[in-house]
């Protein structure tokens, strides 16, 4: 986040993180892939819930190597996700 290294996760793993408020970046990466960076801002108070995933999936298993050596940074998928207060699924504490 905003060029620093803020956490760790491993398939399946999820993080809550404390986050000033403010405009940051957000990118992930694993080993020699990642994502493009993602602009967002926080308000005081705000909660950000974020989605990581391959976007080589399905017929796309067949640009694997066009990933590897010409996207890297295009292998994952980051989103913002919208939080619903109260929905049981996003248990945020």
């Amino acid at each position: 986040m905003d060029g620093k290294r803020i956490a760790e996760l491993r398939d399946g793993d999820t993080k809550h993180l404390l986050v000033a408020p403010g405009e940051h970046e957000l990118a992930v990466r694993i080993d020699w892939a990642g994502s493009k960076s993602l602009r967002f801002s926080l308000a005081e108070g705000e909660i950000a819930t974020f989605r990581v995933k391959s976007s080589c999936r399905g017929w796309r298993l067949l640009l694997g190597l066009w990933y590897a050596f010409f996207a890297w940074n295009s292998y994952l998928e980051l989103v913002r996700l919208k939080v619903i207060v109260g929905d049981p699924f996003l248990d945020l504490h």
